[in-house]
């Protein structure tokens, strides 16, 4: 398989994990009609662009073999419906438009209301945390959040292996760039930050998880960590912090909570 062809594959597995998101958003009540109507479309203009580019990628090869033409005629099934459902959807959402211009605009103007409130409750909680709470944290090491839950810890020469159980309620996600961690409450998703300190107190790491840089933090193979999952983070330290036998401490924030753990390097 071509490195292009694994990016393609990879990006259509990330689409696809959205779309299940958003279906299950709209059914827990999170997402309302309108705004469900308008991720679904996004999304299946998405996945319509990635199934034509997997096509072409597949084309590249000339002569085919019998099992990838009917790869291919599967493929195009899958566009074809693809395409239907999106102009379908368009079709209901340009009718709805029509009956709902009002509550258009209220929706939106609550939406920004929600999310201002809930960005100035993130930042006042992170003041406080900063100023009170840390030091508690670091009394209480060891004793594990039952909703952000660490429950193992690897490393190698630079690299500390995290696992977590997120029982949140929120889909913990990579950070959209600022560098800065959020916490939606309207869609119920929160980045997460990574902190280690070495015994002494030393901060040797602090990111929060993306997926745009290598030498931070950043999920294994996943786009994030869904409510009631499991999945684990790489934190990458430099070289010379990684001592073997010393005890490192292992702060873990998303979701507007706090969970530590010790763990000694091998």
């Amino acid at each position: 398989m071509s490195e292009k062809m694994d990016e393609l594959l990879q990006k259509r597995k990330k689409w696809r994990k959205k779309l299940e998101y958003y279906k299950k958003g709209f059914k827990d009540g999170i997402l309302s009609q309108e705004e469900y109507n308008e991720k679904y479309e996004e999304t299946m203009d998405k996945l319509v662009e990635i199934e034509d580019k997997i096509i072409q990628e597949k084309m590249k090869g000339g002569e085919k073999l019998e099992s990838e033409r009917g790869s291919e005629e599967k493929h195009g099934d899958e566009i074809r419906k693809l395409r239907q459902e999106a102009s379908d959807l368009k079709r209901q959402i340009l009718k709805d438009q029509s009956k709902t211009k009002n509550k258009k605009f209220i929706d939106v103007l609550a939406l920004v209301m929600i999310v201002g409130v809930a960005m100035a409750t993130v930042g006042a909680y992170f003041i406080w945390y900063k100023s009170f709470q840390q030091p508690q944290v670091e009394e209480k090491l060891g004793i594990t959040n039952s909703e952000l839950k660490i429950t193992n810890i690897t490393n190698d020469n630079r690299t500390f292996y995290v696992s977590i159980r997120n029982s949140t309620g929120y889909y913990l996600v990579n950070d959209d760039g600022d560098g800065k961690i959020e916490v939606n409450e309207s869609f119920k998703r929160s980045e997460v930050r990574m902190t280690i300190q070495d015994n002494s107190g030393n901060i040797i790491a602090d990111y929060v998880v993306n997926d745009y840089s290598e030498e931070t933090a950043k999920f294994t193979g996943e786009e994030g960590i869904y409510n009631d999952e499991e999945a684990q983070i790489e934190v990458t330290v430099a070289e010379e912090e990684m001592k073997a036998g010393e005890t490192y401490i292992i702060i873990v924030t998303a979701a507007g909570t706090t969970t530590t753990e010790k763990y000694t390097a091998i």
